[in-house]
């Protein structure tokens, strides 16, 4: 018994020297090269320079892992743990589909980032051009004239900057006040694609315009230059409506245009501290309706009656700036526009397209990303009419990600029954209208010279002075 438990004594410590050895031989052994593993994520890598991003990458023993954060060209987030990268001087990865995975060992970190790859070096160079190639294309503006559809104008194809306008202005100014305590120079707002600045014009004296400069987010590329030449050559075409906003001067990315001070339809609508509309009446409405009816079917008629050459394509209450003046909603805003070809071998207009179609407010044929014509512009001009007579946003109930499935299934905006049962016939007028707009089929829908006409025979029927009604015909 006493010489068992002396054996297992020594068995322990044998097992137990044994596993010291193990450990240590685990701890002091060399560890495999460093690995990276780049993870892509929602958009491709542009540029994977270690040294820039090293505060950013974390080592996790011999593995490495970062990731980009989404949605940014320039911030890293850690998959897990913490401490920093050496022994690296850059990974420059292929650019490989999005979500997928590209490992790199430490010892092909130091090669040539223009030949880094799995196989072949000459094929990753190839397709890396081919990349930078499609970049390059993005960039440029669409081709207007393709095949048989050519332009059905010259002054499509055209345009007549007139840069010494632009360059004349003072914008040195900012801050500084008049006598009256009026700003020389003052930041307005901001669309999209451009800043929007209310100046004194040098030439005009005392007259208030506005100034619209490209954001500084967006580059100075073929496409917007082309972007912002056709909002200055249709609203050229259209300086005779006066239900238009007039332009004053173009170049480049900017132009000089009419300046409104009454604000935008949609500050009118839907800004509570703004009491206008509270005080609109059913007639007032219409009134309304008719002028943005008028101005679209201004622009859908301007060269020939019956045959669009523009369409506007981004129809909402923000793009309608009231006169206070005139009394009177002018459209605005044409960078988003198209100019419409006619197809020699068929002898009618060719449809376009517009590459993405986000928001509320589209037609059905835009979410489906099918052949576009002006009536897309009349079926917006629907939801406008819909916004005045509820107060609401358009699917101001529903999810924006589910108002394309429902638009493209017929689904329309909520109506409540007071309005949709109400017997005032200025009510009445506008629910026909906005339902006229809504049509599915496009060759179907109202055109925006038959809703104007509606609106207007609606009025003087109902007795609203001519003289209004006759100020924004055109």
């Amino acid at each position: 018994m006493l010489a068992l438990t002396k054996r297992r004594r020594i068995w322990v410590l044998l097992v137990s020297f044994l596993a010291m050895i193990g450990t240590t031989v685990f701890i002091f052994a060399p560890s495999p090269p460093t690995t990276i593993e780049v993870i892509f994520t929602e958009e491709r890598l542009e540029s994977t320079n270690i040294d820039h991003y090293r505060p950013r990458i974390v080592q996790l023993g011999p593995l490495t892992i970062f990731r980009r954060r989404k949605n940014t060209k320039e911030q890293w987030v850690p998959v897990r743990g913490s401490g920093d990268v050496t022994n690296v001087s850059s990974v420059q990865s292929l650019l490989p589909p999005q979500g997928s995975r590209k490992v790199f060992e430490q010892d092909d970190l130091s090669h040539d980032p223009e030949t880094t790859s799995d196989d072949d070096p000459e094929e990753s160079l190839e397709k890396r051009k081919k990349r930078e190639s499609r970049k390059y294309e993005h960039n440029m503006a669409d081709p207007f004239e393709t095949g048989t559809c050519q332009a059905q104008y010259d002054w499509q194809l055209h345009h007549r900057p007139n840069c010494n306008h632009l360059m004349e202005q003072d914008l040195t100014r900012l801050g500084l006040v008049d006598r009256d305590w009026h700003s020389y120079v003052r930041f307005l707002a901001n669309g999209y694609y451009r800043d929007v600045w209310k100046i004194q014009d040098r030439n005009t004296g005392p007259e208030k315009v506005v100034l619209k400069t490209l954001r500084y987010e967006h580059e100075f590329i073929d496409r917007n230059y082309d972007r912002h030449r056709r909002d200055a050559v249709a609203m050229e075409q259209l300086a005779s409506s006066p239900v238009i906003v007039d332009i004053y001067g173009f170049c480049g990315n900017s132009g000089i245009f009419e300046y409104a001070d009454g604000g935008s339809l949609d500050d009118i609508i839907f800004d509570e501290h703004d009491s206008r509309q509270k005080d609109w009446s059913p007639s007032d409405k219409v009134m309304i309706a008719y002028q943005i009816a008028s101005a679209l079917a201004a622009v859908h008629n301007q060269h020939k009656e019956g045959v669009a050459a523009i369409a506007h394509t981004d129809m909402k209450s923000n793009q309608y700036v009231y006169f206070e003046s005139s009394k009177t909603y002018k459209l605005n805003d044409f960078n988003r526009c198209r100019f419409l070809a006619w197809d020699t071998k068929t002898n009618e207009p060719c449809t376009f397209e517009v590459g993405k179609n986000p928001g509320n407010y589209r037609s059905p044929e835009e979410y489906a990303y099918d052949g576009e014509t002006e009536k897309v512009d009349v079926y917006s001009m629907g939801n406008i009419f819909y916004e005045i007579m509820t107060g609401f946003w358009t699917f101001y109930h529903v999810k924006s990600k589910r108002v394309p499935t429902l638009v493209k299934k017929g689904i329309r905006p909520k109506i409540s029954p007071k309005i949709l049962n109400s017997t005032n016939p200025f009510d009445q007028a506008l629910l026909h209208v906005t339902f006229r707009c809504w049509e599915h089929d496009p060759k179907v829908r109202a055109s925006a010279r038959e809703i104007q006409r509606y609106l207007e025979d609606t009025l003087n029927r109902l007795g609203v002075p001519n003289n209004t009604t006759n100020s924004v015909t055109k």
